[in-house]
């Protein structure tokens, strides 16, 4: 089992160093790192990202901000939540509760569970169209 400095476990290294290369969190590691030990390549690199996380950041702020709820499913305890990102900017917001969220976050949200619950229609296929129709 291989473990991110962040918390996250995967079972295989090449799954670590995936997620290692957009994760938020920075290892000890890196911040004792001198610049002069980083190539500049890799420097250019997490400049270019920090820049574009902060000016989503300022973009996503400046948007009108939406009520939006997330409903806990069946099973979910009360500190479940979920995660948008948006070009490495990334968002946690709590299910359960209403929250103000910037117009983009609450579209791709709407979006993500509205394909969820088209899903699961699907599968409902022991239930008459009377039945299903309530539901909706």
């Amino acid at each position: 089992m291989f473990e991110c400095n962040c918390g996250k476990k995967f079972k295989s290294e090449k799954g670590l160093k995936i997620h290692e290369k957009s994760c938020e969190f920075e290892s000890q590691d890196s911040v004792d790192e001198s610049p002069e030990e980083k190539t500049e390549e890799q420097t250019k690199e997490k400049e270019v990202r920090k820049r574009k996380e902060q000016m989503t950041k300022e973009h996503l702020d400046s948007q009108e901000k939406i009520m939006f709820h997330i409903p806990l499913s069946s099973g979910e305890s009360d500190d479940s939540f979920d995660i948008v990102r948006i070009n490495g900017y990334g968002i946690q917001i709590k299910k359960g509760v209403s929250l103000s969220l910037p117009r983009q976050v609450a579209e791709m949200l709407a979006e993500k569970y509205n394909v969820e619950m088209q899903a699961g229609k699907e599968k409902l296929v022991n239930r008459s169209d009377d039945v299903t129709d309530a539901l909706q």
